[in-house]
């Protein structure tokens, strides 16, 4: 209450007392007298104290009789009760009240009371009520009787009268009264629903003292021995019976049960003179790390309480619980739903019903959590209106599903992308953290997971099932379906659970074509459409747009179908004479549809600005390379900043006008797009792209000099072209990006196979140079997500399309070599490490089997030896730059030979090369001192990596000193929130705890935490890796509870952000449970360090971070009195290690630990062997001195030695 009271005061709010903040007080005994001077004398804690010290001092003053039975064996009180009834009365006379006042006195107060008694005759426990209740009978006493009736322990007082009835001390009923204060609690304000716990804010219990009941110990052995332990126990054993019911008040802070563990065992009911140990320790109980928080939490529930819980309760409660049904169902209609899907493309739905039927009849069961979600797939050629239906079923069944999200699936990349935009609609904090995407589809898969209600997952146009496969994206489990579009019959391999969920989807000939172009052309007849339905082959999209033709251009459909016969002709003949193979994958039934779509779209685009060859020519050339890009979402942007970097191509005029201060710069072309690209390139790897990088050929006839771009005029070719169904709007726009469109898939094809051969070749040279030049610029770095998804589905698509083409003969290997080089760079700033692996590998073999230069070769080896190094995989990455190293025998002090040690260096570091690492660093350092300020951030970052290398080699002094001259000069030049600044003092901080500085490593620590807690989200790896480091610390200062809470945050934002087996997430698991250990909390650090251990295993079982953590699960096994366990644990990493090096450190620490486990284990011999052994390894490799392994060794070893020679003596 004082420090509740101290909180009010704050807030310059009036004092309470208890009488003011509770509804109801209840107790028994001691606790009873408590209970009525706080509950109906309304007294505050202080008076209640003073009032009841003198009462207890007057009452046990003086004893009757020190022997508690008479000599017939019967029990008889040693104290006088007409004292305590004295006393009583005292104390209700200086609280205002006549000694005769009632206890139940008719008048309503705000906090009701009530007293726990026996009755003598039946042996039941009767409440003594300050009010009366409809359906309980209350006995008319006094609030005197009342208090003499509670305490009226047995051989301490003798029983009392009420009226007819004689009661005794109810703590033989109720020595815990939480049940009675429950029941009645129930009776006031729950009769009829008997449902108490969801009206209860707060419930405090508050005990005596554990055990509390240990005063009687002078008293009659039957009676002493056998009742009195039973109250002991008693006491607590309802404490926990209670809370196990009321878990969840428990677990929300809105239960609380203070009793004193030590300092009371001595201290009885009649030990008045004992108050002040009472007192000491209470305050050692409420100040104990334990309690604090308890307590802290308790205040702030009781700062809540702002009125008296009103007498008609039970009908509020009534009220309450339709109020709280009303609140769910409403609650249940505007829960949390999400609808992701794109507009529908078509501007009508028609027919189709016998495929929305089948859909509906595949997904008519209930979903259940349990199994895997079923897989419809509806599969046909492109253009036949897969995508529609299955818009359309998403359109009609909003209202079923709780979520609908659709995913586009022509690519791995875009499919990636879209589990990326989910992410974001289901956390957008977890979604913008920098953590990987396997880690963001897998936080998909478990948000769906979660769901409570039924979801919807489409997977559109998975068209090429050779690039990638999709299985891995499909979720296991819950409540959810799945519809996959896809041309290839393949596809059918992904219908789960049966066969009977794969769906070929027919022409619209005779399923809604007709009313689809009837809603299209008014005034058309049945006739004629069935002819051009049927000359169509009832394919959606050629219908769609031969409607679109016929409606632009006026015409009749006789006329167009006259017009299509003779395009169809010349077509035909086309495709004969070309080298392309799209046919080869249609029997010859799809090859005739194929090519009736193809001749729509031949007729649609000759439609292009018919009267302007010139600008028509523009538009091929747009449409061309559009071609070659992924055609889902295509940006504005990307043509924008390939016009702004390069100025070289002429169709790039129809977006652009005559700028009025530009004069233009003949000089621009490839040579600047280079400039620009380069930017994010070593320093080494740009001078090498200058001797190898060729321009390609250009694709227009002139430069155009000073002319700026014009969105609009991007708009408006991208409208003519939606107007003829060549490009959709996808509805998408900023300031930034421009606006979008897309291209169908089939549209795509079409496009490419009108091409000649040596043209096609040339426009994907073009297409990858834009691309290869937008990847480059340093504001793609900083671009959105929705742009370097863009981006990254057009490398995907374009590496694939390069592949292709260089093998049917069409590319050179240098235009290979140097694609691989960029997009391997673009890869690896995405964290798409394996992309960049496979395109550089296929590279560099295509390089090294040709005669292209040496120098791409060497620039693909670079490339690939940095990827390398940031996918851990360092002795490969050594292996390349070495070679590199070698060939390009370059001077020592060489710029470019500089650059290849430093990431040499990161390679060796990576692969626990440190010294070597050392020797490049240092080398690296001497020569930036001679040739860069001393502020220079170049040389500041090769310091801090060379004081790290010192660090993991032992040199920690060294490393301090070089930290803190980097520190020292960061702190004048950088503002105090640099990510620089902060890592280089979080990098110090680590080497003074390693130099045994652990309070300097805390001070500078909590400092870097607390900046980091203000500039970065609660989920950035930079912020959690402080906060895990100042855990490590605070355990190595034995601030063990400090370590345990920050720990328990880490890991706690980690499991929700990063997947299971993420090295960033195991870490500080295996930090907590080294904390829990050392807190004696042995079962929570085994099953943390057993799931450690299991998630290292499934990554690599002999990986240094594996037996670490199985080394310390078997040191806690042991000491949880698990030795066999332990044993057998440990031996198994002995084994291990001795297949590896058996002589690191981590090897030698297992032999030590498992040779004090035999020792122990009685199994001395073993013991003394193993101790011999690591005595001579440590000798042998001279860590004999620094390691404190040795020294612990050594001693083992003769203290077991004595052991054994004692016992052989005897």
């Amino acid at each position: 209450m004082d420090r509740l009271n101290h909180s009010r005061k704050q807030k310059q709010l009036a004092p309470v007392k208890p009488c003011d903040v509770f509804d109801l007080i209840g107790g028994t005994s001691t606790g009873g007298l408590i209970a009525i001077m706080l509950g109906r004398l309304e007294m505050s804690v202080d008076e209640c104290i003073k009032a009841y010290s003198g009462l207890i001092a007057t009452v046990f003053g003086v004893q009757l009789s020190k022997i508690p039975m008479t000599l017939k064996g019967n029990v008889k009180p040693r104290f006088d009760s007409a004292k305590l009834e004295a006393a009583i009365k005292q104390v209700i006379s200086q609280s205002g009240l006549p000694e005769d006042t009632m206890f139940d006195d008719g008048i309503e107060r705000g906090c009701k009371t009530f007293v726990c008694s026996i009755d003598r005759h039946t042996k039941a426990m009767v409440r003594l009520r300050s009010y009366s209740l409809p359906d309980e009978q209350n006995v008319p006493a006094t609030i005197c009787q009342a208090a003499l009736a509670t305490s009226a322990a047995t051989t301490f007082f003798a029983p009392v009268s009420i009226g007819k009835r004689s009661f005794a001390d109810g703590a033989f009923g109720a020595n815990n009264p939480v049940d009675e204060v429950e029941g009645e609690a129930t009776n006031i304000w729950s009769p009829e629903m008997r449902e108490l716990q969801p009206l209860v804010k707060c419930f405090i219990s508050i005990g005596t003292g554990n055990p509390g009941i240990q005063a009687f110990e002078d008293g009659v052995p039957r009676f002493l021995g056998g009742t009195v332990p039973q109250i002991a126990t008693e006491t607590e054993a309802t404490d926990r019976k209670f809370i196990a019911r009321w878990a969840r008040h428990f677990d929300e802070k809105r239960y609380f049960r203070f009793n004193v563990e030590q300092g009371l065992q001595s201290v009885g009911l009649a030990e008045y003179k004992m108050e002040g140990a009472i007192q000491a320790a209470s305050e050692a109980y409420l100040t104990h790390t334990g309690q604090k928080s308890r307590v802290r939490d308790c205040v702030g529930n009781l700062s809540l309480k702002q009125k008296k819980t009103d007498e008609s309760f039970a009908t509020i409660q009534r009220e309450y619980v339709a109020n709280v049904a009303q609140c769910l169902s409403q609650a249940k209609a505007a829960r949390r739903t999400f609808y992701d899907v794109p507009p529908t493309a078509v501007s009508s739905f028609s027919g189709r019903k016998e495929v929305l039927k089948q859909i509906d009849i595949a997904f008519s069961q209930v979903a259940d959590a349990t199994t895997k979600p079923p897989v419809l797939v509806l599969q046909a050629m492109g253009g036949q209106g897969k995508s529609q239906i299955a818009l359309e079923y998403c359109r009609r069944s909003r209202s079923r599903f709780q979520a609908i999200f659709w995913i586009d699936a022509t690519s791995d990349a875009s499919v990636q992308g879209g589990f990326e935009r989910i992410a974001k609609k289901f956390d957008p904090l977890a979604a913008t953290s920098p953590r990987d995407r396997d880690e963001k589809i897998d936080l998909v898969q478990k948000k769906l997971a979660n769901l409570e209600e039924e979801w919807l997952l489409v997977f559109d146009n998975y068209d090429d099932l050779s690039s990638y496969k999709l299985r891995p994206y499909l979720p296991t489990n819950g409540r959810g379906f799945i519809i996959l579009t896809s041309r290839h019959e393949a596809s059918g391999g992904y219908a789960r659970p049966e066969k009977g969920n794969f769906l070929a989807v027919p022409s619209m000939e005779h399923d809604g074509g007709h009313v689809l172009l009837q809603n299209k052309l008014s005034g058309t007849n049945e006739q004629e459409r069935s002819e051009l339905l049927q000359r169509l082959g009832g394919l959606a999209l050629a219908i769609d747009q031969a409607a679109a033709y016929i409606s632009f251009h006026k015409l009749s459909i006789p006329d167009f179908m006259a017009a299509y016969e003779s395009r169809k002709v010349k077509i035909l003949q086309h495709y004969e004479e070309t080298d392309w193979e799209y046919n080869k994958h249609f029997n010859d039934s799809e090859k005739q549809i194929a090519l009736t779509a193809y001749t729509t779209w031949e007729m649609s685009f000759q439609q292009v600005e018919p009267a302007n060859p010139g600008r028509k020519e523009c538009i091929t050339q747009f449409l061309s390379i559009s071609a070659f890009l992924h055609p889902a979402r295509i940006g504005e942007h990307i043509f924008r900043e390939y016009h702004d970097t390069t100025h070289s191509s002429g169709w790039l005029e129809l977006f652009t006008s005559i700028s009025n201060n530009g004069d233009g710069d003949d000089e621009a072309g490839p040579k600047d797009s280079l400039r620009c690209a380069q930017k994010t390139k070593s320093k080494w790897l740009r001078s090498l792209c200058r001797k190898i990088i060729r321009k390609p050929k250009r694709t227009s006839r002139f430069i155009i000099p000073g002319r700026e771009w014009k969105g609009a005029q991007f708009q408006e070719v991208t409208r003519n072209l939606e107007q003829l169904s060549l490009v959709s709007n996808t509805g998408k726009y900023s300031k930034d990006t421009g606006s979008w469109f897309s291209v169908h898939p089939v549209i795509r094809d079409w496009l490419q196979i009108r091409m000649k051969s040596n043209v096609r070749q040339k426009t994907l040279e073009e297409s990858i140079y834009l691309v290869k030049t937008v990847t480059a610029l340093e504001v793609t770095e900083v671009a959105g997500p929705d742009v370097n998804q863009e981006l990254l589905n057009h490398v995907d698509i374009l590496i694939g399309s390069l592949k292709a083409v260089h093998e049917d003969g069409f590319l050179d290997n240098v235009l290979v070599g140097t694609s691989a080089i960029d997009f391997g760079h673009y890869y690896r700033k995405a964290g798409h490490y394996k992309k960049a692996i496979e395109l550089l590998e296929y590279a560099l073999d295509v390089v090294r089997a040709s005669s292209a230069a040496d120098e791409l070769a060497l620039g693909l080896e670079y490339t690939l030896a940095v990827v390398y190094n940031r996918d851990r995989q360092s002795s490969k990455a050594i292996e390349l730059l070495e070679h590199v190293v070698r060939v390009e025998d370059l001077k020592e002090t060489h710029p470019d030979r500089l650059a290849l040690q430093q990431e040499l260096a990161i390679a060796f570091r990576e692969n626990e090369q440190v010294k070597d690492a050392i020797e490049l660093l240092e080398q690296f350092v001497n020569i930036q001192e001679t040739s860069l300020t001393e502020t220079h951030p170049d040389r500041l970052a090769s310091q801090h990596a060379l004081a790290i290398a010192y660090r993991e080699n032992g040199q920690v002094e060294d490393a301090i000193k070089l930290l803190e001259h980097v520190v020292n000069i960061q702190e004048t030049n950088l503002t105090e929130n640099h990510p620089a600044r902060l890592a280089s003092q979080h990098e110090l901080a680590i080497a003074y705890q390693e130099n045994g500085q652990v309070k300097d490593a805390i001070k500078l620590l909590e400092h870097v935490v607390a900046i980091r807690e203000t500039c970065l989200t609660e989920n950035h790896p930079g912020r959690l890796a402080s906060q895990h480091a100042l855990a490590r610390a605070y355990r190595e200062n034995e601030q063990v509870e400090d370590a345990i809470k920050l720990l328990e945050h880490v890991v706690n934002i980690q499991e929700a952000t990063l997947r299971e087996n993420h090295p960033d997430r195991l870490a500080p698991q295996h930090s907590l449970a080294m904390a829990y250990r050392e807190n004696r909390q042995f079962e929570d650090a085994i099953k943390l360090l057993e799931h450690v251990v299991q998630v290292w295993k499934g990554i690599k079982e002999d990986h240094p971070n594996c037996l670490a953590a199985q080394h310390n699960l078997a040191i806690t096994y042991i000491r949880n009195g698990q030795a066999d366990r332990g044993i057998e644990l440990l031996e198994l990493v002995v084994q291990v290690c001795q297949g590896i090096n058996e002589d690191n450190r981590l090897s030698l620490a297992t032999r030590y630990e498992l040779a004090v486990a035999y020792i122990e284990d009685e199994q001395a011999d073993r013991g003394i062997e193993l101790l011999e052994h690591v005595v001579k390894v440590h000798e042998r490799i001279k860590t004999a001195e620094d390691d404190p392994y040795y020294r612990l060794s050594r001693h083992e070893l003769a203290e077991a030695c004595q052991e054994r020679d004692r016992n052989t003596l005897q």
